[in-house]
């Protein structure tokens, strides 16, 4: 039986106030899902890739489209490591269960790859050890280019 989840425009959603409330949420969902194990593998892919959605656009409005403040590094970073650990154990946990297909969900097995990827991308670009002159040299000499 294949599993049915709502089309995307219905998990459409915009942050408010309520600051990292949904990202958090959709987290400790997850945590409880993985601590208790009693859901299937697919459903637990499918909250994390709604997480991973929503981390996304949460980061775009609280730490690219405004000046983020502590708190929002602090939320962001740490939400961040979370989905790519997650990711990771999803990903091992996928390449056991050759009858899980994540298309079943709407994504590929090198989508989900590429989005675990992702998340250690956006790491690196946040939080490696490139200081910040250093960044801003480099950017500089790109638009230059």
């Amino acid at each position: 039986m294949k599993a049915v989840f709502p089309p995307p425009d219905e998990l459409d959603f915009q942050t408010d106030e309520r600051d990292w409330g949904a990202v958090k949420l959709l987290l400790d969902e997850f945590e409880e899902e993985l601590s208790e194990r009693r859901s299937a593998l697919l459903y637990r892919l499918s909250v994390w890739k709604m997480a991973v959605r929503i981390l996304k656009r949460a980061a775009v409005e609280k730490m690219v489209l405004r000046e983020p403040c502590r708190r929002d590094h602090d939320y962001h970073r740490s939400s961040l490591a979370y989905l790519k650990g997650a990711g990771r154990v999803l990903e091992q946990e996928l390449k056991r269960h050759t009858e899980v297909d994540p298309s079943n969900i709407g994504i590929t097995w090198d989508d989900f790859a590429a989005m675990v990827e992702e998340l250690e991308c956006q790491d690196r670009e946040w939080y490696g050890d490139m200081k910040p002159e250093m960044r801003e040299k480099l950017l500089s000499e790109l638009c230059l280019a």
